[in-house]
């Protein structure tokens, strides 16, 4: 670990490698192309240029995008609400624009929600405007302008438009962060990351320069802040000067955490959806595999022997072959055959496709469903009561970290504490049969897996049976005559047959 001030911890090292792969995903089909290699290897003896033929024809199935906007969606069906227990009308006003960009709590709760699913990890720098203050005879102060001093009421804070509002941190852009417990309490003592500064660069123009924002606390406790800019604003290399400092005057450090993924160590995590990623990656790969030996399909090797006749301007035999020729030898010895693709390897390789596509489907699924087993003594009163689903956790997890952000806003005000928000939970058993119609129809998921989940859901009851209710199907068409193939092919569920 370096004592230099960009310097990155191991742990968050690894957390952007693990970040790659969901980010690429949700970059689409240009960034997996730009990914190249990392995801399509060129194989052994393959120049480049047929790798980046065979790279460019790959089209992305993007199951995993379309998940994790699903999932975000049902959270955000309904807007994110203050309770009850507000206690300053000036949090009503302040969840109408939460990070002074226009973003109201509910658009701007779900786009960290969304980004937090994607890394494992994100976080939220409660910030407050800077102002030079100092403490008279118990009462704040703030330097005006002509450095002349004022009392620091609510009035001059309103006068001034000062106050609280929202930094959104992505993981990709965090360098160290550190946290112990004290009184059972977790706090994060120390928190570096990277932001870009766009400004203007004469009359028309604009340039961007990186600056790095550090909280620590000092040996006495105290929470401070530093900013660092790089030389290379002014066109220099690379090095970092400190431009200023200061003391929070909340007195702590105002970074609040969102973790849904698996925890690797206190505030880094696996990206939450990273099996169904690494799916998804691999339909990428076989999907790659299977245009490759499409290519074949139609465009077959051929193998010729003493084909061509002689042609005087060139020294050498000369074959003409293609589509709409005749490939003509009076060479009685001549062959010319063409070097054919089993056909049953197309069919295994669409069968991988098919399998994997279920696979990816019924994952976003089951985090919808109601989950199984003994809860264990370490989850809360509340968990045992009303996280059943993975995705109800996750948003009650999130709803937690909006509270936190609260009581931070609440700190900058001077107040006890901030109120209690309300998330969206009314989701997990909601997700209604036609969603699964759509994937059915689509072929994503085979018509047995689409009767299991719709029973799963409490549509049907308990004791419905999957072949039995298909015997009595094919039961009644025998009877009109139909059969079973007609059974196959009037509902398309040969997956229960």
């Amino acid at each position: 670990m370096s004592d230099d001030v960009d310097s990155i911890s191991d742990a968050f090292t690894l957390q952007r490698e693990d970040m790659a792969l969901p980010h690429d995903l949700m970059g689409g089909t240009k960034a997996m192309l730009r990914a190249g290699q990392r995801y399509i290897p060129q194989e052994y003896g393959e120049d480049r240029q047929d790798w980046q033929i065979r790279l460019n024809r790959t089209i992305l199935f993007n199951v995993y995008k379309r998940t994790l906007r699903y999932l975000s969606g049902r959270v955000f069906e309904k807007p994110v609400v203050l309770g009850e227990d507000v206690k300053d009308s000036r949090f009503e006003e302040f969840i109408e624009n939460v990070d002074r960009l226009g973003r109201n709590l509910t658009v701007w709760g779900r786009h960290v929600f969304e980004t937090g699913l994607n890394d494992g990890v994100t976080f939220c720098v409660v910030d407050f405007n800077s102002v030079n203050t100092r403490r008279v005879d118990g009462k704040m102060q703030y330097q005006r302008e002509d450095g002349s001093w004022a009392d620091k009421t609510e009035a001059a804070d309103r006068e001034n438009g000062w106050g609280p509002y929202f930094i959104h941190v992505e993981a990709g852009r965090v360098l160290d962060a550190r946290l112990e417990w004290k009184n059972d309490q977790p706090r994060i003592t120390h928190f570096r990351y990277i932001e870009t500064v766009e400004e203007q660069d004469g009359k028309w123009g604009t340039r961007t320069y990186e600056r790095i924002r550090a909280f620590y606390l000092d040996e006495n406790k105290h929470a401070h802040w530093e900013l660092w800019n790089n030389s290379s604003k002014n066109g220099g290399t690379d090095s970092w000067t400190p431009e200023a400092k200061g003391v929070f005057s909340a007195g702590v450090l105002p970074v609040v955490v969102f973790i849904p993924g698996e925890k690797r160590t206190p505030l880094t995590a696996e990206p939450a959806l990273i099996d169904l990623a690494q799916l998804n990656k691999r339909h990428w790969q076989a999907t790659c595999a299977q245009y490759e030996l499409m290519e074949y399909v139609r465009r077959p090797p051929w193998f010729g022997r003493n084909l061509g006749e002689f042609d005087a301007d060139t020294g050498r035999e000369k074959v003409i072959f293609g589509a709409g020729k005749l490939c003509h030898s009076k060479n009685p010895d001549a062959v010319l055959q063409s070097v054919g693709v089993d056909a049953g390897s197309v069919a295994a390789g669409r069968q991988e496709l098919e399998d994997l596509e279920n696979r990816m489907a019924i994952y976003g699924l089951q985090l919808l469903q109601p989950k199984t087993g003994v809860i264990t003594a370490t989850e809360s009163q509340r968990d045992a009561e009303e996280n059943n689903s993975t995705l109800k956790a996750w948003a009650l997890q999130f709803q937690d970290f909006l509270e936190n952000c609260m009581a931070l806003t609440a700190k900058w005000w001077k107040l006890p504490d901030g109120p209690s928000v309300k998330v969206n939970t009314e989701f997990a058993n909601a997700f209604d049969a036609s969603f699964l119609m759509e994937m059915y129809r689509a072929q994503v998921i085979s018509g047995q897996t689409l009767l299991a989940l719709v029973k799963n859901m409490g549509i049907l009851p308990d004791d419905f049976n999957v072949e039995d209710e298909a015997a009595k199907i094919a039961g009644g068409l025998m009877v009109n005559g139909t059969g079973a193939a007609g059974l196959a092919q009037s509902i398309k569920m040969e997956g229960i047959l």
